[in-house]
This record gives structure tokens, C-alpha cells and sequence, in this order.
């Protein structure tokens, strides 16, 4: 069963807000946190998206296990913006707006907005090096 401790743990572990996981999984941050509270529960669908934008195994989100790593994750940040950016161009996926369904230079579009502004804030979150003379 899905566990909502479990989710804010890794979010927050992960300095992540909730617009920022919702933005990676289709939700508002007002549905991350009814996840989060407790409130509502995901459906399979979901529950599987926010275990890979978090990071962790389907099984510790759900509270079967121990080991949060999961073994199909991308290994950089680059990747992990490339496979979000290669699911919203995903024709066999509908992907609409106000109940449209965005044509592929739409998608493009957001996939170009998305994988550009989210690389450039998440980069701003790492460490920076500092050269020492």
C-alpha cells in the first residue's frame, strides 16, 4: 500500500518542492500534498511515476522494503531530464492542455521549456566549486 511518509521523505530528501515533483509527474502541488497528508491515495499509474521522479523503488515507496534504491533509474541529471522530456513527446501518450490535445510542435515546445528551465534550477541546487590559490 502506498505510503505517504515514504513520499515526503524521498521529496524532501531530494530538496524538491512539491510544484517541482508535481511538474515531473503530471500534478499540481496541491495533489502532491493530499499524497503527501494522506488525503488521497494514487492510483498504480502514479504511484509508479512518483517513485521514478523521486528516485526510489516502487517497493519502499509502498512500503514493502527496505532498499529505496531502485534499479531503473537514470544515472545523471541529464538523463533523468531527457527520459522526462522523451515522455512528453511520446505520441502514443495523450497530452492535452485545458482539455486540448497539444499537437508534436507543442510538445516539443514544452519538452524544450521544461528540460531547459528545470536543468538550469536544479544546477543552482548543487554544490559549486570553488577554486583555491
Amino acid at each position: 500500500m502506498f505510503n505517504s511518509y515514504r513520499m515526503k521523505q524521498a521529496r524532501l530528501a531530494q530538496s524538491m518542492t512539491q510544484k517541482e515533483l508535481g511538474l515531473l509527474v503530471g500534478l499540481t502541488a496541491s495533489g502532491v500534498g493530499m499524497y503527501e497528508q494522506n488525503r488521497r491515495l494514487p492510483d498504480a499509474d502514479t504511484t509508479t511515476k512518483i517513485a521514478w521522479a523521486l528516485g526510489v523503488s516502487l517497493d519502499w515507496l509502498c512500503g514493502n522494503s527496505d532498499d529505496a534504491v531502485s534499479d531503473n533509474q537514470p544515472d545523471s541529471l541529464e538523463a533523468l531530464l531527457q527520459d522526462c522530456c522523451l515522455r512528453i513527446l511520446d505520441q502514443q501518450r495523450p497530452l492535452t492542455y485545458r482539455g486540448l490535445l497539444l499537437s508534436m510542435d507543442h510538445r516539443m515546445m514544452a519538452a524544450a521549456l521544461i528540460h531547459n528551465n528545470l536543468f538550469r534550477h536544479l544546477q543552482r541546487q548543487l554544490p559549486q566549486k570553488t577554486d583555491r590559490a
